[in-house]
């Protein structure tokens, strides 16, 4: 992971690459203000766009009756059998459900993935209780927005991978007036970097190495 400043000082080098005399230029130079201001919403449009591809994964955790874990975003009491619905729609960074699934942490620590679950619509998810323990959920969610506002060590939760390749897509936008031919050669760049990161993301194993227990008795 990057700050939001290592980020901006990565595309100033590479605008500034082959001017200035080869000297740094700082964030805070005059000649980079009008670049600084305007990086936010480049940012923003570039991650959007790689996550068209690797989405943002999020983890939702429901707790079944009591236990030790803290962690968790909400909690219900148990009652075997009974059937437990959340609407997504009301998680502020909720985009989609993705195709991670659905697993269960009994409270002897024995993890599976579920299949006794359905969905409603498009944000909502129906789960049966039989057992103490916790759902996790994984969703795709919105990517944090970057603002100018957003401090340089703000440290930014994405795949350094993304975060190099959406450096040269804000370097091509915000160059693009200055230099028509560096601000092509880097949204090219950009282009193989995001093709890249497509590949790996729709090749990777959906399995993810875990071993699927089936709720209703098949295999």
């Amino acid at each position: 992971m990057k700050t939001w400043g290592e980020v901006q000082n990565e595309v100033l080098g590479l605008m500034f690459s082959n001017a200035n005399g080869g000297e740094k230029v700082d964030l805070d130079d005059a000649s980079a203000k009008e670049y600084v201001i305007n990086m936010a919403d480049s940012f923003n449009y570039g991650i959007r766009d790689l996550c068209q591809g690797k989405p943002y994964i999020k983890k939702y955790i429901i707790r079944i009756g009591e236990g030790n874990e803290e962690d968790y975003n909400v909690k219900f009491d148990f009652i075997s059998g009974k059937q437990i619905r959340i609407d997504f729609k009301d998680i502020s960074d909720f985009s989609a459900f993705g195709s991670k699934g659905v697993y269960f942490i009994s409270n002897d620590g024995n993890i599976k993935k579920i299949s006794n679950y359905f969905f409603m619509g498009d944000s909502e998810i129906v789960l049966k209780v039989s057992d103490y323990g916790s759902f996790l959920i994984y969703y795709e969610a919105y990517p944090e927005k970057i603002s100018e506002n957003t401090e340089r060590d703000f440290e930014i939760k994405m795949d350094d991978n993304m975060l190099d390749a959406v450096v040269y897509y804000m370097a091509s936008r915000l160059y693009a007036e200055d230099d028509i031919q560096l601000a092509t050669q880097y949204l090219n760049i950009y282009s193989d970097k995001k093709n890249e990161i497509f590949s790996k993301s729709y090749n990777a194993p959906s399995s993810n190495g875990e071993s699927f227990i089936s709720e209703r008795g098949w295999i």
